[in-house]
C-alpha cells in the first residue's frame, strides 16, 4: 500500500523518498514526515501512525554543536526533547479535536479506502502546517 497507493500522491505533492521516511524540499528547514509502525499489533495486523517533523536548518546545526550526538538531520520517526523542533504526529493536525490515529489494516482486506483517508490527511492538513511552521 505504501509503496503503491501512498507513495506515488506523496510524490505528487512534492515529497521525496522511500520507505519510512520522505521529505519536501523547502529551503533552509527540514521538513519530513515518517510512516510508524506498530509492534504492539496482532500478527494479522498492520498498525501504523504518520509522524511530522519541521524545523530550522540553522537551528538544527545549532543544537548538533551542543548536543554531538544528533545526526546530520532529524528523523520523523525519533522523538526529540520538548522545544528541540516541532514534531507532532498526525493525528494531532486532523480535525475535529487533536488526538493520537493509528490506521489498522488486515491481511487480506482492500487498502485503498485507508491509502486515501491517508493521502487526504497528509494533503489537507499536514502541508498545510508544514508550511506555517516552514514560511517566515
Amino acid at each position: 500500500m505504501l509503496k503503491n497507493q501512498i507513495a506515488p500522491a506523496l510524490r505528487e505533492m512534492g515529497f521525496k523518498g522511500s520507505g519510512q521516511t520522505y521529505r519536501l524540499d523547502v529551503p533552509d528547514h527540514w521538513a519530513m514526515i515518517g510512516f510508524q509502525r506498530s509492534y504492539w499489533a496482532a500478527p494479522d495486523v498492520i498498525s501504523f501512525t504518520i509522524n511530522v517533523l519541521a524545523f530550522s536548518k540553522a537551528d538544527w546545526d545549532q543544537r548538533r554543536e551542543q548536543r554531538s550526538h544528533l545526526p546530520e538531520q532529524p528523523n520523523p520517526n525519533r522523538y526529540y526533547a520538548p522545544n528541540v523542533l516541532w514534531q507532532h504526529r498526525i493525528g494531532h493536525l486532523l480535525p475535529p479535536k487533536p488526538r493520537d490515529v493509528w490506521w489498522q489494516l488486515k491481511d487480506g482486506e482492500p487498502t485503498e479506502a485507508v491509502a486515501r483517508e491517508v493521502i487526504a490527511g497528509v494533503r489537507d492538513h499536514v502541508l498545510p502546517a508544514i508550511r506555517r511552521q516552514t514560511t517566515p
